[in-house]
């Protein structure tokens, strides 16, 4: 039997879609998988903020499209990306094991610790409204700029100097980077009474037709 795993082609999204093979070899081991690579708007479009392009489910929508067209059996996405409401025709059908659902504010090796150890006017990237509404609420000294691309292209421009620290999930964060301090970066976890996670985040969500 062979499964075709509609997926981003970012390396974070072929991890996620590692994790949900493991999960579905584990019943059937024998099973085997045609990975699908789609783009999406959200990777197409770089030079606007999320919020600005105006696409609802701006990471999924191509995706699931798969599903629909039959070019794909099962889609994998992090939870945290699916709108409340997925197309008519499709289910989520199961989720792997939360991961730390935490944001994590990441920095280079030698810069800040954490959030209060970050100088007046440092330069902090986000591409989330949430994130940046968040940590204006206790730091509204900070430069709070628009970053995007996938995480280790965030990750890349943090180390080259464009940004002081930048804000992601710990889990998509630990996923790609099981010792981020090889790559010359740390990471602090901030409390969930400062930055509230997404719903779902750190969960790896998989959909399929109906």
């Amino acid at each position: 039997m062979r499964i075709r795993i509609a997926t981003r082609g970012s390396k974070l999204s072929l991890i996620q879609t590692g994790i949900v093979m493991d999960m579905i070899r584990r019943i059937e081991p024998n099973i085997q998988f045609e990975i699908v690579i789609v783009k999406t708007t959200g990777d197409i479009v770089q030079d606007k903020p999320l919020y600005a392009i105006g696409v609802k489910g701006i990471f999924e929508k191509e995706v699931n499209l798969a599903l629909l067209r039959n070019e794909a059996d099962i889609a994998v996405h992090s939870l945290k990306d699916l709108p409340s409401e997925i197309s008519p025709g499709l289910v989520l059908a199961g989720f792997s094991p939360r991961d730390p659902p935490y944001d994590v504010l990441v920095t280079r090796n030698d810069g800040p610790n954490d959030l209060a150890s970050l100088s007046s006017g440092a330069r902090v990237g986000t591409s989330s409204v949430r994130r940046r509404a968040f940590l204006l609420n206790v730091r509204r000294d900070l430069m709070i700029d628009v970053i995007r691309g996938n995480v280790d292209t965030r990750v890349n421009k943090l180390i080259n100097g464009q940004y002081d620290a930048i804000i992601v999930a710990e889990a998509g964060l630990t996923r790609l980077f099981e010792d981020p301090g090889k790559v010359g970066i740390k990471y602090w976890r901030i409390p969930l009474d400062i930055l509230p996670p997404a719903p779902g985040q750190g969960i790896v969500a998989i959909v399929a037709r109906e």
